[in-house]
């Protein structure tokens, strides 16, 4: 089974830990990403990808792990390190390895699905997703064990240790009659290493306008595990709610409100390390936020999200490489023929006015049109505006979304797929 997570956030599209790079500086806008090393490998996060090259230790690349640059067809993701080793996802069409690098050597792990999450225990044990199930390299063992899931067909990803014994993970709702779209509906659920036994923790509200959305579980002992919840309606323009949540056993509470889409890179001295998308530049930004509320910028790569700056092998893979259908007739709407690329939404017609020159600039000015509600009433609210770049028939939606992203990463942050 090989399932895709559409990330839904501002961009209502598709998102380890170490050293980092960057001179100390307050977060404010995209800034520049430095080079020099803040965090030391070994903390809780200690190193991130940046451009498909890994940054560990303040250096490119890491002893052991030859991912930088190895294959064009492969994209590095999801980097986990601990004081015992590191472990890289190496994304490539069709079928996942995980590179696990220790003192004992490196090894490579294939997998028969979509590799997502590593993450280390206190003693060097290593969980990491793969579909609806978990993988499991236990410290000193040299074969995998493989945990099934809850349930079939709905994906799991985001492992957490919460004890040494007990991992929390997100599972994602497959897709229904009603709903039939992946990731509207996250919750986080618990197994037991020893037992294999699946317990769910939370329950949050979901269904055919209302969506509920869970990133990057981190562990922090104890048994307690923070994580992202973004909360979001479908018919509205509007940006999602973030939120910082903990979890402790089977206690589920709200922290706080977040100011804005932010993921957790870690936590390092009891602070968090967020990451932040700059989209103008398509990277993400490491920033550590302290105890009264300021922030100090790190620098550059992604943590446990997906990266902007490299497209996911499986979306550029040639005709006839690409995914199946899933069972049941149902296909992930992305994958299908798109209208046009919808960017919005904007308070008036001369500020979609300007964009659409810019837009127009770069496409053929006759595929690009600026809208109202009245134009586009299932996909604008009354008083919006936008730019609709209407694509070819039987265009790739996916492939178009992205390569419009590359080439006008001012509007990445304001454009999605729309079939008006």
């Amino acid at each position: 089974m090989r399932s895709k997570i559409l990330l839904i956030t501002t961009l209502l599209a598709a998102a380890v830990f170490g050293s980092l790079s960057g001179r100390p500086h307050t977060a404010s806008g995209a800034g520049p990403c430095e080079r020099e090393p803040r965090l030391k490998a070994g903390s809780s996060v200690g190193a991130a990808v940046r451009g498909n090259v890994l940054l560990r230790g303040g250096s490119y690349g890491a002893p052991g792990v030859g991912l930088s640059g190895d294959s064009p067809d492969a994209m590095m993701r999801h980097v986990s390190t601990s004081g015992r080793g590191l472990a890289v996802v190496r994304d490539q069409v069709g079928d996942d390895a995980l590179v696990v690098a220790t003192r004992a050597g490196t090894r490579e792990l294939p997998q028969d699905g979509e590799i997502m999450h590593p993450a280390w225990s206190a003693s060097g044990d290593l969980v990491w997703a793969v579909d609806d199930r978990l993988g499991l390299l236990e410290r000193g063992a040299s074969r995998v064990r493989s945990i099934p899931g809850p349930d079939q067909g709905a994906m799991l990803f985001a492992p957490a240790f919460a004890t040494e014994h007990t991992v929390v993970v997100v599972r994602s709702a497959p897709p229904t009659a009603s709903v039939p779209e992946d990731e509207w509906s996250n919750d986080l659920w618990s197994v037991n290493l020893r037992s294999g036994e699946w317990r769910r923790l939370t329950r949050f509200p979901a269904g055919q306008d209302r969506w509920t959305a869970i990133r990057t579980p981190v562990g922090l002992g104890d048994g307690v595990v923070e994580f992202v919840r973004i909360d979001g309606t479908a018919s509205k323009t509007e940006p999602p709610r973030f939120e910082l949540w903990s979890l402790s056993g089977r206690d589920v509470r709200r922290v706080r409100a977040l100011p804005g889409e932010r993921y957790l890179a870690g936590v390092v001295g009891g602070y968090h390390v967020w990451n932040i998308p700059a989209f103008t530049t398509a990277t993400w930004r490491l920033v550590l936020e302290r105890a009264d509320g300021t922030t100090v910028g790190l620098g550059c790569g992604a943590v446990a999200v997906e990266p902007m700056d490299v497209t996911d092998p499986d979306r550029r893979a040639p005709l006839g490489r690409q995914e199946q259908a899933p069972p049941g007739g149902w296909r992930d709407p992305t994958d299908g023929p798109a209208a046009a690329v919808l960017v919005g939404d904007f308070p008036d017609e001369a500020a979609a006015a300007v964009a659409a020159t810019e837009i127009a600039a770069v496409y053929e000015p006759t595929s690009v049109k600026v809208v109202r509600h009245a134009d586009a009433p299932t996909v604008l609210l009354q008083g919006a505006w936008a730019v609709f770049l209407h694509l070819d028939d039987g265009a790739d939606a996916v492939a178009a979304l992205d390569t419009f992203r590359e080439r006008l990463p001012q509007w990445a942050h304001m454009s999605w797929m729309v079939t008006p």
